[in-house]
């Protein structure tokens, strides 16, 4: 793909995404030619081309661009990382390179290494968390579910499993509508044994409700634990864990000027602060949840309750080191 095929391409893309890779990948960007070059339109499953999106032209142009060993090729494990706003990619750039030599902070814990897309138990498919940070003695683990432009992504209701209102395996019956709807101000919608909705109420703004129907699956998997398919050092060690944290971190997308205001299209800035209002409310609901289990081998299990963001993680100087020019460039973090 050449620089004029690009700015085509992104000219054609709906507004929101449009945007995205207008103002925060701006890859038309003269330091970007090198980049370009590396680029196809994403391919889709029925074997035509995206208009809407961008990916390398495989995980190897992915690992020679961004000047990656190829030993790394295998932990790419989500098939959508090569997706040029994929959060899953986001992910990989800012942790892979955690180890003893480059460790990462957050909350003033020490985390010297990580995994990616761990699986837990859920209720029927595992919960596959983006990265899982680690201490070097085992004893804090920081499950991460990463969001780029999820988070812009909004809707008024989202149907979930009648299974997920059964009470799980850890005990936990979090879709109590009572309590669900006292803590999180949402409305439940149907019966416990077909697919119900989480729907926000009438008078309140459209968000990203996928999000928290995804968090709710990644806290049933905490507590449930892993579902034996991970890397054999997790599975063995992951019991040695004291503290077991889950929290969720995203992309800030300040406000666009050109980006238009009108009924059902909140800006940028304001579509993240809404989200991160209903995540406080849902996390410190699972907190309350989580007060009320029998403890299991002294193990604390507790859900951060604000959003990480990438750019306040990556604003110190110690996490900085993780991040190559590329993605410091690409991504605009870390600067």
């Amino acid at each position: 793909m050449n620089k004029e095929k690009l700015k085509d391409f992104i000219e054609g893309m709906d507004e929101t995404i449009q945007n995205v890779y207008k103002n925060y990948l701006d890859l038309a960007n003269e330091n970007k030619e090198g980049l370009i070059k590396y680029l196809v339109p994403t391919p889709l499953y029925n074997g035509k081309e995206s208009k809407n999106s961008l990916s390398f032209k495989n995980k190897s142009a992915l690992l020679e661009y961004f000047k990656i060993g190829k030993d790394f090729e295998k932990e790419m494990r989500d098939s959508r990382i090569t997706t040029i706003h994929s959060s899953a990619l986001l992910a990989f750039l800012a942790f892979y390179k955690v180890s003893e030599d480059t460790p990462i902070y957050i909350d003033d814990i020490k985390y010297t290494q990580r995994f990616f897309e761990v699986k837990n138990k859920c209720i029927r498919t595992p919960s596959q968390v983006d990265v899982v940070l680690v201490s070097s003695d085992w004893k804090n683990v920081l499950y991460l579910e990463s969001k780029f432009k999820e988070t812009l992504e909004v809707s008024s209701k989202i149907e979930v499993r009648g299974a997920y209102r059964w009470k799980n395996k850890c005990g936990v019956e979090i879709y109590k509508e009572d309590s669900f709807i006292k803590h999180t101000g949402s409305i439940l919608k149907g019966n416990k044994d077909e697919t119900f909705k989480i729907a926000v109420r009438g008078d309140e703004p459209k968000t990203y409700l996928d999000g928290i129907k995804q968090m709710i699956s990644h806290y049933i998997g905490m507590l449930n634990g892993s579902n034996g398919k991970n890397e054999d050092v997790f599975e063995e060690k992951i019991k040695e864990a004291k503290n077991i944290n889950l929290a969720s971190i995203v992309y800030d997308f300040p406000n666009i000027p050109n980006f238009k205001e009108n009924s059902d299209s909140l800006s940028f800035e304001k579509r993240l602060e809404n989200y991160g209002e209903l995540y406080e409310k849902l996390a410190k609901y699972l907190n309350t949840l989580t007060g009320k289990l029998k403890p299991s081998d002294d193990i604390k299990y507790s859900v951060r309750e604000k959003l990480l963001t990438y750019q306040n993680v990556f604003s110190s100087e110690d996490n900085k080191k993780l991040l190559s020019c590329e993605v410091k460039s690409l991504f605009n973090i870390g600067n």
